[in-house]
């Protein structure tokens, strides 16, 4: 969800006008204050404010009030998932008519993973290591470190130990539905039909895996101009998943 927090493809960000103080709403496009005895006191312009390296639209203050968690799948699972929300017959149940790669957010959540990291919202500590033994991830800031852990969870992980993932699943799925409601549905239907999370019987066998492994399959059901797509898709987000994956919880 990273995405809808700040502009796409890496555009420069201003903060929301309707979250600016009262005294920052009133000014013009290119940041200069209009004082009160102005005649343009209440001009319709929008304000440009930023602040120094938030990529976001939410100034500081308010994002300092989130406990961030962070979830992230490989982009070869992901991708094709999103993919197939934007076209026939599911396209009709979500509204979603056509793929557009800025949408799947991976860019976007490097992008905020890092200035959180580098304004001490999180980290550097990881949650579920010892810091002594993270010396490699606790380059930023180490004068002043967060009390508030990095919290990265991979999807896929949650398949081998779910924890208490299931904890109070009715209550969950209650709130999950009152707060997302029918916009949010078509896109969370599964998760929100779902009973819980079931552990994998077997691990996954790790190997080394290529794009080519899943491209003739992408191309039986999406079509040779859907496949190349998706490849591609995959391809450029590779890094941002590579990158956020370092950070991840590591079960015991």
């Amino acid at each position: 969800m990273a995405r809808v927090l700040m502009p796409l493809n890496g555009k420069a960000p201003s903060i929301s006008p309707s979250l600016l103080p009262p005294g920052l709403r009133d000014t013009c496009d290119h940041g200069q204050t209009i004082s009160e005895s102005s005649p343009n006191f209440r001009s319709p312009y929008i304000p440009h404010i930023t602040e120094p390296g938030n990529p976001t639209v939410l100034p500081e203050s308010i994002l300092q009030g989130f406990n961030f968690t962070f979830l992230i799948r490989h982009p070869r699972l992901s991708i094709p998932s999103v993919y197939r929300l934007s076209i026939p017959p599911k396209c009709h149940t979500t509204g979603w008519h056509g793929f557009r790669p800025e949408d799947t957010g991976y860019a976007e959540l490097h992008r905020l993973f890092d200035y959180l990291r580098d304004t001490q919202q999180v980290g550097p500590v990881i949650a579920s290591r010892h810091p002594a033994t993270e010396n490699g991830h606790q380059t930023r800031n180490q004068n002043s470190i967060s009390s508030v852990e990095i919290c990265l969870v991979e999807a896929d992980d949650l398949l081998d130990d779910p924890g208490d993932s299931n904890s109070k699943g009715k209550e969950k799925l209650e709130k999950a539905e009152a707060q997302f409601g029918e916009w949010m549905r078509p896109f969370h239907e599964a998760a929100i039909s779902s009973g819980g999370i079931r552990k994998r019987e077997k691990k996954k066998a790790s190997k080394e895996w290529s794009v080519e492994d899943d491209y003739v399959k992408w191309v039986e059901e999406f079509g040779k101009e859907g496949a190349d797509t998706i490849r591609k898709c995959v391809q450029e987000n590779l890094v941002h998943y590579e990158y956020l994956r370092q950070f991840k919880l590591r079960s015991e």
